[in-house]
């Protein structure tokens, strides 16, 4: 597909793909959750050899599991 082709597509897709998202959005209850990603220091295996971040990482549970590093 050349690059003029792929810039009409977008440009008439954009209209019709963006009324299907606003159709398909759920109502606004005001209620949000947010889990921020969090940033492993090193693999839970090597957190006795850990030396760099030993006073300020730490081992926490997220929602995909254990960790050692910031939150």
């Amino acid at each position: 597909m050349s690059i003029s082709r792929f810039v009409y597509l977008k440009l008439n897709l954009f209209v019709p793909v963006f009324a299907y998202f606003l159709d398909k959005r759920g109502e606004i209850t005001g209620i949000a959750f947010i889990d921020f990603p969090s940033i492993d220091v090193c693999h839970n295996r090597r957190i006795k050899r850990n030396k760099v971040f030993k006073s300020l990482a730490k081992r926490e549970k997220t929602t995909l599991g254990w960790f050692f590093g910031f939150k």
